[in-house]
């Protein structure tokens, strides 16, 4: 398909980025007496020397976005689906469970934002549906659950979790296809739904303009994407800034580069708000929420198992992590609508994965 796809929907332009009015404690801003080392922390901070360069704000990419960085994260997700590394047994069903047990254990957040329940007779398409978890749990409570991802390795797994789980095909339907070229016509889905996907794809403006098509009016849209102001960003600028000496790199650069796949965006709330303003969204609101790799509760990648990683596990502050509360989560989760009319507030809902007896 061409840039815009079989359904005709026009690539975005490249659009001027609006300003942010973020005030930040100049208590952050490193060596502010006399050259800022540039922190996404010291963003739009009182301090004039502490203003970043323009080329650290998020800003949309070209139109389409970039194929051969789609490619690299492409070829990244199907290497390893995200969330795999929690599970070992041998038993697929109870693979799958250990995974889900591990997700909503690590991220408890996820259920309450979601709100599985709340989709009851609605359309939703999750988009990123990773080893299924989540999916599992529209097919449970939507009327009908519509997933996708980018890569086939994910799409594979969720359809085995839905089989093992014994989900009635005529509740979901599977795809391996673009967030920035969604394969739907307009405005079929009362919700759309992504944790933590879209800031991967090269052209995030685009995906979420593709979200808003497919929404109906009256839709709402639940994602969540990284946040700059970040304790997973100050240890990625204190182990590959510092340590490396580049004490001018920011923390959205370095997320960039050594946070999952290449090109991970991160953004300030005022910034992801103002995106979703540009594509047509309204009744916006933001919040940030600590997530494990904040506080180092992730189970570590083959690159870090040395015994440096192991030590800096072990002395990591947890509790200065904790104490300081969610401000400086990685994690900020999104809420917008299409149309007139405030969403609902989320409920919550403690139910996790369901049983096979569920269906009945």
């Amino acid at each position: 398909m061409g840039p815009g796809g079989s359904h005709g929907w026009p690539a975005p332009s490249p659009r001027a980025w609006p300003s942010t009015a973020a005030v930040v404690p100049e208590t952050l801003c490193v060596l502010a007496s006399k050259q800022c080392v540039r922190l996404a922390f010291c963003f739009d901070c009182s301090n004039a020397r502490c203003r970043p360069s323009s080329s650290l704000v998020a800003k949309p990419t070209v139109q389409g976005g970039d194929s051969m960085l789609k490619e690299e994260v492409r070829k990244h997700w199907e290497k390893e689906t995200c969330g795999t590394r929690y599970g070992s047994a041998e038993n697929r069903r109870v693979y799958f469970d250990e995974l889900s047990a591990a997700r909503y254990t690590l991220e408890p957040h996820i259920q309450t934002f979601a709100d599985f329940p709340a989709s009851k007779g609605k359309s939703v398409l999750e988009i990123g549906v990773g080893a299924g978890a989540d999916f599992l749990n529209w097919c449970v409570h939507a009327g009908h659950a519509t997933g996708l991802d980018l890569t086939q390795s994910a799409v594979d797994l969720t359809r085995e979790r839905l089989i093992l789980n014994s989900v009635p095909t005529s509740r979901y339907a599977l795809f391996a296809a673009d967030a920035e070229d969604l394969p739907f016509d307009n405005g079929v889905f009362d919700l759309v739904y992504s944790w933590g996907t879209l800031h991967h794809t090269p052209d995030t403006e685009r995906s979420l303009a593709e979200a808003f098509r497919v929404l109906k009016p009256g839709g709402t849209i639940k994602l969540m994407v990284y946040h700059a102001q970040s304790w997973t960003g100050l240890y990625l600028y204190l182990r590959f800034g510092v340590a490396r000496g580049r004490l001018r790199a920011s923390t959205r650069e370095l997320i960039g580069q050594h946070l999952e796949s290449p090109g991970t965006k991160a953004y300030l709330p005022q910034e992801i708000e103002a995106l979703l303003r540009l594509v047509g969204f309204s009744d916006i609101s933001a919040y940030t929420q600590l997530g494990p790799s904040d506080l180092l509760r992730v189970a570590r990648s083959e690159k870090y198992e040395s015994a440096l990683y192991r030590f800096i596990w072990g002395v990591y502050p947890r509790w200065l992590v904790r104490l300081a509360g969610h401000r400086y989560g990685l994690y900020l989760l999104v809420r917008a609508g299409k149309g007139a009319g405030r969403p609902a507030r989320d409920q919550g809902d403690d139910a996790l994965t369901p049983t096979s007896e569920e269906w009945a």
